[in-house]
């Protein structure tokens, strides 16, 4: 949000945002004043200001930009910079020992000649260089693989000096070619570096193929681009998540993401958030020699030879230069031919959003003044209060102990006005009324400092504050910034459901909303996917029947209690199927990574309001029900389903589809009898294995698709709240006190009778009546989570085992010379890229995933033979463990051997042979096979009596070590080392690891067409939700039945299906 210039005589511009020094000079705002360093000579920040370099610096030959920090290249080869670097968790800092830079430092001096950079490029939040002896430099967040030299994707801050200092990157050599780096690259979280043999070697974030590498996983290490090898590729441009490469011959490729239209290919699938890895020509540019080329966010463009321009991609917010047209392009647009352009020849391009191509006009002509124009006020950010009806304030801390706690995510309370007055600067202590404020966003704080200590705990809130309060309050004129201070235009309100047994819409029954002679649409399955669907459906008047093998959750909770104390599991009713799907009897996490404020997400949030759920999944920055929650909220969507006319069946189980000429004309059921229709929407969870076998049978299009398999990990939660919040905060998340609550009452009230006033041991820094809370189980900080993640090469998992096995010493451990040995050589065979056995070309992710806080490990097996399990919470959380899987990325290479049998239904066949082993290794009656983490980390069979768990059928004391294959176990090894580092204790004898977690997703997709949602083979059939491949959790799946719904509402009816198709263009995953 930031741009730097260089003028022609070396000297350095800036303007935009200075909130985090990016701009290398003084300005006013809150930086400067608290820095210490202000002058009294402030300069506006949306306002071009020379950036004071040092005389020893230089003259200055080459500027970059990233999000919050920028760099220059002098012409000593020395590089000059300002500003920060962030990660995932904020700021990380500027250098090793400094948090923010603000004014111009060096970060890099030559001490030779062929250390001297030539040529610098920026990311994000990475920078890269060139050296004269070719040389490959690059510093900042390495969590994506962008420096190419960090081994794990969220890398330890601590070390800072590895990170955030310039050190050169290993490339591998190629045989009979120069790895000399001549040149570099910075997308937003990828880089690439090109070698005097013309070779491009890429790193960084792939998750839509924008390295042009296999695998849609972060790479690690600089990797050959073979898709590019002979194409003589001469020049590199990548934006965020796509990449333009433009030849010798003048010809531009574009590989990445497709969405907006931003690759340039028409026949590119523009709505499918898909991934496009290999390397196509860009159409509309056959008869053109392209001469430079720039990718932004979402935006491309290209010059000839003869400078005219061409500008394609996302053109909502105008950046493709057509006026007031703000259409997309999925094919190149040539410049008009207006006055704005008339007599300008474009001779370098550069695209980092927001900013525009860049226009120089020939030599010769006069150049415009500099003062001409709109003037600078008009970009200034200054905005009087009254030109929006309210104002977003972003960052609004309020101390944990002067907070409510996480049982009141809505009130207006004092201590959050008073921070906000601050926060705004209003002057005499002014208050704001708590009726002008409405809190948008509450989350949590208890990030650690940076030397790894506690820090204090705040709650961050985000707020809706009313214009005419500001006003009132003494404020005349705001700077807006984005993400810290917005305006906001008043939304429409949402209208409420009708009341229960209301009907709206057409109705049902008849009318074209029904199709075709009156047949309904069939929806099979009552998880999110499928219960939004029918939602969307049935409000538009169209006839629904929703089918669901299993039971409603009345009755679904008899059969899981059934299960817990009789080991008996009823296949058509357990934790897997019934009513809400596999997701009702999980921890009811409402987060999602398909963007939470996305108009689709806040649907699916508000209407889980509307049928029970807390005012607090409206506000949370982290949303849960809890299964309690849950139950209570599908019962009132049943019923509002049901006053619709939608008709709900419990205990159908689809057998068969009906096919007639080609095209889904129904459902056939278990018991024989049919239904017909017009439409199928096919909304399994992942666990419908016969499903995928019935669809096989009809050649339905199917792709496998990467998963993970794992274990349950599972801690003391006071042990979680200690290592995350320290040792005193933990305290305050519950009561440890085994007193029961009625006894503490009769003791109270007996000692008040002789004058003697009984209260629990007080806890440290807990504000007034706080003992109440603990007593009732219900402390102000929530319980702590977690979240790790971390990318093993195969040379790291080799040197791991390796390391396991030197400390074993031999003897009785498992990791001996004939383990680890075959991996070291796979590794050093592959150069560290492939993990050896069946295990592809790919570095592994090893992850914590669905981490159940103060919950409950759980068996999701649909069969006695086989053994899954996964965790659970309820609403409160309140449990003494703290569970989570811990996985590995599963590969197609390790289901090769099973596909001859099982084609596309390979990884369903490897997750069964894995949860067949675990109900093995526990004997049956599915007691869970178990294992301390230290002894697993040791390779040793184990011994003594194993910790608590919370798993209900029994735990058996059995070695995990060897459950899956040696080149997934050192990944495992290495990952707990790591995680042990970032979280000191988490790998310690209190840990306990179960068997097995099997079912993170679908193994596989059936593929369905990017604009009709139909499937590609099999016409009337609408894949969809998590069990179809297309989502992964409930909201996303929420999100995916919407979808569907709405396609299908406009298909039968002609009317739109109430949120626009544009809406669905969320940020990528689930």
């Amino acid at each position: 949000m930031h741009t730097v210039a260089l003028t022609a005589d070396h000297q350095i511009f800036s303007w935009g945002v200075n909130d985090e020094g990016a701009l290398g000079r003084e300005t006013a705002g809150e930086l400067w004043e608290k820095s210490g360093q202000a002058s009294g000579k402030a300069g506006d920040a949306y306002v071009p200001g020379k950036v004071p370099l040092p005389k020893e610096a230089g003259k200055v030959v080459q500027v970059t930009a990233g999000d919050s920090h920028t760099c220059v290249l002098t012409e000593l080869g020395a590089v000059w910079a300002w500003g920060t670097y962030r990660d995932a968790s904020g700021v990380m800092g500027f250098g090793p020992h400094t948090r923010i830079q603000l004014t111009p430092a060096c970060v890099y001096q030559p001490k030779k000649a062929e250390e001297q950079i030539l040529r610098i490029a920026s990311g994000a939040d990475h920078t890269a260089g060139v050296t004269a002896g070719g040389a490959l430099l690059t510093w900042g967040n390495g969590q994506q693989g962008q420096l190419g030299r960090v081994g794990e994707r969220l890398s330890d801050r601590v070390k800072m000096e590895t990170l955030l200092a310039p050190h050169t990157v290993p490339f591998k050599r190629i045989r009979g070619a120069s790895s000399r780096i001549v040149d570099v690259n910075c997308g937003t979280y990828a880089t690439f570096a090109t070698t005097a043999g013309g070779h491009i070697f890429a790193f960084g974030l792939n998750n839509y193929g924008q390295l042009a590498l296999p695998g849609q996983v972060p790479v690690y290490a600089p990797t050959l681009v073979k898709a590019l090898e002979g194409k003589g590729s001469a020049l590199v441009r990548s934006g965020q998540h796509h990449t333009l490469v433009l030849t010798q011959e003048g010809t531009l490729l574009s590989f990445g993401r497709p969405t907006y239209g931003r690759l340039g290919q028409k026949d590119a699938e523009v709505s499918a958030d898909a991934a496009c890895p290999e390397p196509k020509a860009v159409d509309g540019l056959e008869a053109v020699k392209v001469a430079g080329a720039a990718a932004g966010l979402a935006v491309s463009g290209c010059f000839s030879e003869e400078g005219d321009g061409w500008l394609w991609g996302f053109g909502t917010s105008n950046q493709l230069g057509k006026g007031d047209d703000d259409e997309d392009e999925v094919v190149p647009k040539k410049l008009a031919d207006t006055k704005k352009f008339a007599g300008q020849k474009i001779i370098q391009s550069r695209s980092d959003a927001p900013r525009r191509q860049q226009l120089r006009k020939p030599p010769g002509q006069q150049r415009q003044s500099d003062s001409g124009g709109g003037g600078a006020g008009s970009s200034s950010g200054w905005c009087e209060v009254e030109s929006a009806p309210a104002w977003r304030v972003f960052g609004v801390s309020v101390p944990a102990e002067e907070d409510p706690g996480k049982d009141d995510y809505t009130t207006v309370h004092f201590q959050l006005l008073a921070a906000l007055a601050r926060k705004l600067r209003v002057r005499g202590g002014t208050s704001l009324p708590a009726a002008a404020v409405r809190v948008v966003r509450k989350s949590f704080d208890a990030r650690k400092a940076r030397d790894g200590a506690p820090a204090r705990k705040t709650w961050a809130y985000c707020v809706d504050v009313d214009a005419a309060a500001l006003k009132e309050a003494g404020l005349r004129r705001l700077q807006e910034r984005l993400g810290s201070l917005e305006r906001q235009q008043q939304q429409q309100e949402q209208a409420p459901l009708p009341a229960l047994g209301a009907q709206q819409g057409q109705g049902c029954g008849g009318g074209s909303g029904s199709g075709a002679a009156g047949e309904p649409v069939v929806v099979v399955g009552c998880g999110p996917a499928g219960l939004w669907a029918a939602l969307q459906m049935a409000e538009a008047g169209i006839k629904v029947v929703l089918l669901e093998r299993g039971q409603p959750v009345e009755v679904r909770g008899k059969d899981i209690g059934a299960l817990f104390v009789r080991r008996r599991v009823n296949p058509e009713s357990n934790l897997c199927y019934g009513e809400g799907g596999a997701g009702t009897w999980s921890d009811g996490k409402l987060t999602t990574r398909i963007g939470r404020n996305s108009d689709p997400v806040r649907a699916v949030l508000n209407t889980l309001y509307r049928f029970g759920a807390p005012e607090s999944v409206l506000v949370s920055g982290k949303p849960h029900l809890g299964t309690d929650r849950l139950v209570r909220v599908l019962k009132a969507f049943r019923e509002y389903l049901i006053s619709l006319g939608c008709e709900v069946r419990f205990g159908c189980r689809v057998e068969d589809l009906v096919v007639r000429s080609g095209r889904v004309a129904g459902v056939q059921l278990a018991d024989g009898s049919t239904i017909a229709a017009s439409k199928v929407v096919l909304a399994p969870g992942h666990s419908a294995r016969d499903l995928y076998r019935m669809v096989l049978r009809h050649d339905v299009s199917i792709t496998p698709k990467a998963f993970a398999m794992g274990f349950r990990i599972e801690h003391p939660q006071q042990l979680i709240n200690s290592l995350q919040y320290g040792a005193d905060d933990s305290a305050k998340v519950r009561s440890d006190s085994s007193v029961p609550f009625c006894l503490f009452w009769v003791l109270a009230l007996s000692c008040c009778r002789i004058g003697v006033r009984v209260v629990p041991a007080p806890q440290k820094k807990l504000g007034a009546g706080a003992w109440v809370q603990v007593l009732r189980g219900k402390g102000p900080y929530p319980v702590a989570e977690y979240r790790l993640a971390a990318e093993i090469s195969a040379a790291a998992a080799a040197q791991a085992a390796a390391a396991a096995a030197g400390a074993a010493g031999g003897g009785t451990s498992y990791f001996t010379d004939d383990w680890y040995q075959p991996l070291l050589a796979a590794a050093a065979a592959s150069g560290g890229s492939d993990l050896g056995g069946r295990c592809g070309s790919e570095a592994r992710g090893v992850y914590s995933f669905c981490m159940c806080p103060g919950g409950q490990i759980v068996p999701t097996s649909t069969s006695e033979e086989e053994l899954c399990i996964n965790g659970m919470s309820f609403s409160r959380r309140d449990s003494k463990w703290a569970n989570s899987a811990l996985v590995v990325a599963v590969q197609p290479g390790d289901w090769q051997h099973l596909e001859a049998q099982h084609g596309p239904l390979a990884g369903m066949a490897l997750q069964q042979q894995y949860e067949r082993e675990a109900a093995a290794r526990g004997g049956g009656a599915f007691v869970a096979p178990a294992q301390r983490v230290s002894d697993f980390l040791a390779g040793v069979a184990p011994s003594g009596q194993l910790p608590p768990s919370s798993y209900r059928l029994g735990v058996k004391p059995v070695p995990l070590h060897d459950f899956y294959p040696p080149h997934m176990t050192a990944a495992f090894v290495a990952a707990l080392e790591r995680f042990d580092r970032q979280i000191p204790g988490f790998a310690s004898d209190q840990a306990l690891l179960h068997a097995a977690e099997t079912r993170t997703s679908a193994p596989l997709r059936l593929d369905r067409g990017a604009d009709s949602l139909q499937s590609l083979s099999l016409p009337g059939l609408f894949p969809c939700g998590e069990g179809a491949g297309y989502a992964g959790g409930i909201v996303s799946s929420a999100v995916d039945g919407l979808r569907v719904g709405s396609k299908i509402v406009e298909e039968l009816t002609g009317r739109a299906g109430g949120l626009d198709a544009a809406a669905f263009k969320v940020k990528a995953g689930y």
